[in-house]
């Protein structure tokens, strides 16, 4: 075990990695990822919207859910709300739009560092706190403004530190009313914490039910706390059903019979905690680029056992805690197709790095004499873990592919051209080469949130809103673009065509590239 000669250096170590986790959290925010994901712009925009109206997007005032990208996609709208608030200041901007996610991403440092220590110390919360903040996984989820990063897992950790103090003083009203109320709460974070809050809720009930002096009253306030911070959802669920499930019926794996079904979701399970997805940086998906750190791995799958075979403080159940969190966080993935997926099992940021502290201790208690131990094993180990942060750091931060990927940077830059252009034409045909173009467009010509709800609007959904138009804006597909140059040649006007195409008989007045993509703007 790692022992800090004076107290002082534990604490300049902690200072020290909590200035370097905010850091790494907060420069930057809209160069690193470069551009913004469609997700994430949605959040930013209908934040906007709330700062500046009250209501989302599409005019919803004041909404516990909002509609997003269509009616397979209505989500919970904290992370909008959150959203609103520092652009309330600023109006539109990436950078406040995924500063929530930063001040959560570093909020959540300190409780994993607090839920560790109480579990076993200060050494183990030291460990934990070097691998959180190093934690390529939970960095990117801490600048990104998808309500399904750093929410999820700000929730989880908030809950176990909370329930571990509720546990250790014999569960006291107060602290269970209010554990039962943020669990509650969680439910308006994302999709996945619908699912995850009653199980916490279900499985902090039966450590009441067996540990507590008095057991009836506890439960009845972790219930009314839970009722309370999730009765926006539960509003949307009794008036909306359909929408309320929308997503999961779509989402949800099937199998021929019980046995296969289990099959199926213990597989999922696995493809989101095996070596290549989480170990091998080229893997990439969803809207990561990396998990965590390639020295980290002996560490990470020896913690995982080796958790429960260490000691803890007494009276503390945290490693109990702990691998029901890992169960429960994991489950809304391994429910659904796409596996693995980055997104829905997101709140493992929170705990990897509480099993690769575990596993480091369990590893070094395995180099029996001591001496080796604190001048060999743990040097090398935490420089190993430095300077694989440090390189996997240098190597997407020095990377535009890597910067940019799932970001869409030509949309970001389309919609700044395009605000020099809407002026002169009577209206803007975009060839449909960028997603969901018209969030891009509306976010960055700009078109205030104002006149987003009064300006005519036109759009067809399978589930998903696709948008023909957007006041002066019309969205076509590549089939059907030849056909509407030709006829809105005969028009009177002047018109604007945006395709990634050279289009015959049209002259290039402006274009914008990334790497191998290019938008061409073409009139007449």
């Amino acid at each position: 075990m790692i022992t800090f000669e004076r107290k002082q250096i534990r604490r300049l170590a902690v200072m020290a990695l909590l200035v370097l986790g905010a850091f790494v959290r907060l420069y930057q925010l809209d160069q690193y990822p470069l551009g913004v994901h469609q997700d994430e712009l949605s959040n930013i925009y209908d934040g906007w919207s709330l700062a500046e109206t009250g209501a989302d997007r599409f005019g919803d005032r004041f909404p516990a859910v909002v509609r997003a990208f269509g009616e397979r996609d209505y989500r919970p709208a904290l992370y909008a709300w959150l959203a609103a608030i520092p652009q309330r200041f600023t109006g539109f901007s990436v950078v406040a739009g995924r500063l929530p996610a930063a001040v959560l991403g570093i909020a959540s440092l300190l409780l994993i560092y607090a839920f560790a220590r109480g579990m076993r110390g200060d050494d183990y919360a030291v460990l934990a706190l070097l691998f959180a903040a190093l934690s390529p996984l939970h960095i990117q989820f801490s600048r990104v403004a998808h309500e399904g990063g750093i929410l999820p897992g700000f929730f989880l950790i908030l809950i176990l530190w909370l329930w571990q103090r509720a546990a250790l003083a014999n569960f006291p009203g107060g602290h269970v009313l209010l554990l039962g109320l943020l669990t509650g709460l969680s439910t308006n974070s994302y999709q996945s914490t619908r699912l995850t809050a009653p199980l916490l809720i279900l499985v902090i009930a039966i450590d009441i039910a067996r540990h507590a002096a008095h057991r009836v009253r506890p439960i009845l306030l972790l219930g009314a706390g839970a009722f309370i911070g999730a009765l926006p959802q539960m509003l949307f669920l009794l008036d909306q059903g359909e929408r309320f499930f929308a997503r999961a019926r779509v989402l949800t794996i099937s199998a021929d019979n019980p046995v296969h079904f289990a099959a199926i979701l213990l597989n999922n399970y696995w493809l989101n905690l095996e070596p290549y997805y989480l170990f091998v940086p080229r893997t990439l998906r969803g809207l990561t680029v990396a998990r965590l750190l390639p020295f980290e791995i002996a560490f990470f799958y020896a913690g995982l056992i080796g958790l429960a075979l260490l000691a803890v403080r007494a009276g503390s159940r945290g490693q109990k805690y702990a691998y029901i969190a890992m169960a429960v966080a994991i489950l809304p993935a391994a429910l659904t197709t796409g596996n693995p997926a980055t997104m829905r099992a997101s709140a493992i940021a929170v705990l990897t790095p509480l099993f690769s502290a575990a596993g480091l201790i369990v590893l070094g208690n395995l180099v029996r004499r001591k001496s080796l131990r604190r001048r060999i094993f743990y040097p090398v180990a935490l420089a190993g873990i430095v300077l694989s942060f440090a390189a996997m750091t240098w190597q997407y931060a020095t990377s535009p592919y890597f910067r940019e990927l799932s970001f869409q940077k030509i949309g970001v830059d389309m919609g700044r051209a395009l605000s020099g252009h809407q002026n002169r034409y009577d209206a803007i045909i975009i060839e449909r080469y960028v997603s969901l173009a018209y969030i891009y467009v509306a976010a960055f010509t700009p078109i205030p949130p104002r006149e987003f709800h009064r300006v005519p609007k036109q759009l067809y959904s399978d589930g998903m809103d696709s948008f023909t138009r957007l006041g002066s804006y019309y969205f076509v597909v590549e089939s059907t673009m030849p056909a509407t140059v030709a006829s809105l040649r005969q028009q009177p006007g002047k018109f604007l065509f945006v395709s990634p195409t050279r289009l015959s008989g049209l002259s290039q007045v402006d274009s914008v590239a990334f790497q191998d993509r290019k938008l061409y703007f073409q009139t007449y």
